[in-house]
């Protein structure tokens, strides 16, 4: 299929671009486009979801619909509005202007837009939302070469703790069961498996002894495991790696697997570049006199409360806070806020 627009920029600057909005290494955002290119029509149809889109829309009798893509997925967004807009008979506006952390759900815009529901595209973080408008996400799913996921955990199975857990990018969420059944073939660990929570949906109760944290759902008993071995499928670069590293203190080794470049590597979560960066930036907090919180979004799920709480803290520590609503946070604001 040739979705190939007139190129406006040079092939580097649109690369370097999409690196540094998605957090995705180079190799890994070459490697989603020539997936993409290869697809039939109806692969590609299935990857963007595009029937089922257009059976959520009639059901819910929506008029005017936000598309929302990251920057990897722009160039397909034409072709996917004509064709919802052609299924559902509403109006299609696309958001393709959310320049800053694209995996959160751009209310701002869509609200300047009028829209009654909105479609979010690629890789999502899954944050709690508030009752705004109804939201659908389509990841895109990859899969997984099962057999090249097999040899990198022989590779590296004799440094595996007791304990395992499987987490991976919402792109490879299709192959889920795929991966665990590789898992659960190969290893005597007890494997404890991530799921991804849609926050549109119900959320199952902590009375089941599950808990849920980061747009994931899993047993409780996680927290209390000692020296878990985190077996991640995704980009090593994800944003999602380093959060769940600082939020389970007891995952204490990683193995990164990547279907998409085949890049694979085991370390020690605090050999982790990013999670090395994250906490130098917390002791930089710790030390600072001043805070500014920055609300980028009215859309997540009690971020009033979350603000409440950062004061309470700021004031028990003696530090001045300030408080900025800024409706929608971009690269070049964060410059000046500086």
């Amino acid at each position: 299929m040739d979705m190939r627009s007139s190129q406006m920029f040079s092939s580097d600057s649109v690369m370097q671009h999409m690196t540094e909005a998605t957090g995705r290494n180079p190799e890994g955002v070459s490697a989603i486009h020539s997936a993409i290119q290869n697809f039939s029509d109806v692969e590609f149809d299935e990857f963007f979801e595009l029937n089922q889109t257009i059976s959520w829309i009639l059901d819910g009798a929506y008029k005017r619909i936000a598309l929302q893509f990251p920057d990897e997925f722009l160039r397909y967004s034409a072709s996917i509005a004509e064709r919802i807009g052609d299924g559902s008979g509403a109006k299609i506006f696309i958001l393709a202007d959310t320049s800053h952390n694209s995996c959160c759900v751009d209310f701002v815009a869509a609200e300047h837009a009028k829209a009654d529901c909105l479609v979010h595209y690629g890789d999502a973080c899954l944050s709690k939302l508030s009752d705004c408008i109804p939201v659908r996400y389509v990841f895109g799913c990859l899969p997984v070469d099962e057999i090249a996921l097999r040899n990198v955990l022989q590779t590296y199975n004799h440094q595996f703790s007791a304990n395992c857990a499987l987490l991976y990018d919402t792109m490879y969420s299709r192959s889920a069961e795929n991966m665990l059944g590789v898992l659960s073939q190969n290893f005597d660990s007890q494997i404890v498996h991530c799921r991804i929570v849609d926050p549109t949906g119900e959320v199952t109760t902590s009375a089941d002894k599950i808990a849920n944290a980061l747009g994931r759902q899993f047993p409780v008993d996680l927290f209390n495991l000692s020296e878990v071995t985190l077996i991640f499928i995704g980009d090593e670069q994800s944003a999602l790696l380093p959060l769940w590293l600082m939020t389970f203190l007891n995952c204490t080794k990683i193995l990164s697997f990547s279907p998409l470049t085949s890049q694979s590597s085991f370390s020690h979560s605090l050999m982790n570049r990013q999670l090395r960066k994250r906490l130098f930036l917390i002791e930089r907090i710790r030390d600072a006199s001043t805070l500014a919180i920055v609300v980028g979004t009215l859309g997540t799920y009690a971020h009033k409360e979350a603000v409440e709480r950062a004061r309470e803290l700021c004031k028990k520590a003696a530090k001045k806070l300030y408080v900025l609503s800024v409706g929608k946070v971009g690269t070049h604001w964060n410059a000046s806020l500086i």
